[in-house]
């Protein structure tokens, strides 16, 4: 679909929360087709993941059966998410294309350190980390204008 798309034009991918290693995946497999990360509240650090041990009973076929449609694909994404995260580890250096990663302090789903993680971890690209302090995880609503402004700086640098 991106090639099909690109037709000589950039792409810059935004991406929020679990859409942070989303797009990261997708820079390392199309590298000459994105041109730019904008990662939001990113979840990507496998260390800063939290340690939740209800995730794994409510992975069992019973549980799965008995809780509702949302809460098991909810939990199935959550759930598989750290190994994924600890699989990118050795790829983040990999990442060549220019990203903005916007964070707040305040954020109780993601952990504030996500943006530290993406700046020592992407060691072959300019990182630029938007830190509010007092903002929380749900950037997209809460504050869309600052997300607006981080792709028109990538879009005109």
């Amino acid at each position: 679909m991106l090639q099909v798309h690109k037709n000589n034009q950039p792409i810059y991918l935004v991406g929020h929360s679990l859409g942070g290693p989303l797009i990261a995946q997708m820079a390392l497999d199309y590298p000459e087709l994105i041109d730019g990360l904008i990662m939001v509240a990113p979840s990507i650090a496998p260390e800063l993941e939290p340690n939740e041990w209800f995730r794994a009973p409510l992975a069992t076929p019973f549980l799965k059966w008995i809780m509702p449609r949302s809460l098991r694909a909810s939990n199935d994404e959550i759930y598989k998410l750290k190994p994924q995260l600890e699989a990118l580890l050795p790829r983040w250096k990999d990442i060549r294309t220019p990203v903005i990663v916007i964070q707040g302090g305040k954020d109780s789903l993601v952990h504030p350190g996500n943006a530290d993680f993406a700046k020592r971890m992407m060691t072959n690209t300019t990182v630029e980390i938007v830190f509010v302090e007092s903002m929380d995880h749900f950037v997209p609503w809460s504050n869309p204008e600052l997300i607006r402004k981080a792709i028109l700086k990538m879009i005109m640098p």
